[in-house]
């Protein structure tokens, strides 16, 4: 986040110093190329923290269905279903966290 600032900074110095003619104004739109480049690639890493939420999710899911197989009794339904939510719930909660926007 602080690499985004700074780039969002230069970019600002750069097209006010390309006001004054002390820079070539094709220096703004490569800052402001690297600023978009690093804004995409921080969204790219929310996507793979995201999609291994997931995937962890997917297999501690993937252990209550396998212990549902067979006939499974009143206790245990009740122990596998509590951990069906928790498991939904935890990803639900972290969900919510990247979508908090606190401003």
């Amino acid at each position: 986040m602080l690499a985004m600032i700074l780039l969002q900074l230069a970019t600002l110095l750069t097209a006010i110093l390309s006001s004054t003619s002390l820079v070539a104004t094709s220096a703004a739109g490569v800052v402001a190329s690297v600023c978009a480049a690093l804004a995409i690639w921080l969204q790219a890493r929310q996507h793979e923290t995201l999609a291994a939420s997931y995937a962890l999710t997917a297999v501690e899911l993937g252990g209550v269905l396998t212990s549902l197989e067979g006939d499974p009794s009143e206790a245990d339904w009740a122990r596998l279903v509590d951990e069906a939510e928790e498991a939904m719930s935890r990803e639900h909660t972290t969900w919510q966290a990247t979508r908090f926007d606190p401003r």
